[in-house]
């Protein structure tokens, strides 16, 4: 029901809400994962910059890759808009070069989570994040934006953190 206020008053009147089919679930804590090999922060969802903010990912990564060189990103999803060479040279002109890695549609999405340590889900709105809920399932953390109701309904400080302004520098502090 939050995200019905998100939309313009003239609108808001004819939004149903549906409640969640399914209850939200149980977070146990990050699961040990192998610490040999690179430390994977995961993205799951269509390359839509203006909605899914992947540069805004690529930036904060950019802001932390001399503290934490062994990180890397994978983002996993359709390049529906063709914009993942726009996104493959922002990640090459903050210094990412060989670390930010986009992956494309893959049929089971279980082998993305597994591999990773942390989730990032920065988009601007979602209207359920299915994909969140899929990381919670696989004992990930979620990194997300406080703005983002439906990101706000899922996450709280047992299986994640919200970070406080839509921003590069923002995100790059969650996630560190």
């Amino acid at each position: 029901d939050e995200a019905r206020h998100s939309l313009p008053h003239f609108m808001q009147h004819k939004v149903a809400v549906i409640p969640n089919a399914t209850p939200l679930p149980e977070y146990r804590g990050a699961k040990n994962r192998q610490d040999t090999g690179p430390f994977t922060i995961c993205s799951v969802g269509r390359l839509a910059d203006d909605i899914k903010q992947q540069s805004i990912l690529i930036r904060a990564l950019g802001i932390l890759r001399d503290i934490f060189p062994q990180w890397r990103l994978c983002f996993y999803g359709k390049d529906a808009y063709g914009e993942q060479a726009g996104l493959e040279r922002l990640a090459q002109q903050v210094g990412l070069e060989g670390r930010v890695f986009f992956l494309g549609e893959i049929l089971d999405v279980r082998t993305a989570y597994e591999q990773a340590h942390i989730f990032c889900l920065p988009s601007r709105y979602e209207g359920f994040p299915v994909v969140g809920v899929e990381a919670l399932r696989h004992s990930l953390p979620v990194v997300a934006f406080a703005d983002c109701a439906a990101a706000r309904s899922l996450v709280d400080s047992t299986c994640g953190i919200l970070a406080e302004h839509m921003t590069p520098h923002s995100l790059a502090q969650a996630l560190a």
